[in-house]
């Protein structure tokens, strides 16, 4: 593999990751992607690595929504499929 480029994850102190790229026998330290926080905490990903999210329009203004209308509000649903790519980008270690 003389002249190939080839990538390794490397564990660095404590639970960090650094990306090292090694190309023509040097090494290059790529930096690291940032998570969006935020999104972070409103999204979990299933057993089968879909990603899920709660529901919207649960936490105010509840006197006007039905008995019906709030207990389904309270289950979480899958993400769809075109949003799994956005997602994705905002938290790139899911």
């Amino acid at each position: 593999m003389n002249g190939a480029a080839r990538t390794a994850i490397v564990p660095d102190k404590g639970r960090n990751l650094k990306l090292e790229v090694i190309c023509y026998g040097r090494i290059h330290n790529m930096s690291k992607l940032k998570t969006n926080r935020a999104a972070a905490k409103r999204f979990k990903v299933t057993g089968s690595g879909k990603i899920k999210h709660y529901k919207a329009y649960a936490s105010h203004l509840l006197s006007a929504k039905t008995t019906k209308r709030k207990r389904n509000l309270r289950r979480s649903e899958l993400v769809s499929e075109r949003e799994v790519k956005n997602v994705k980008r905002l938290i790139p270690y899911l």
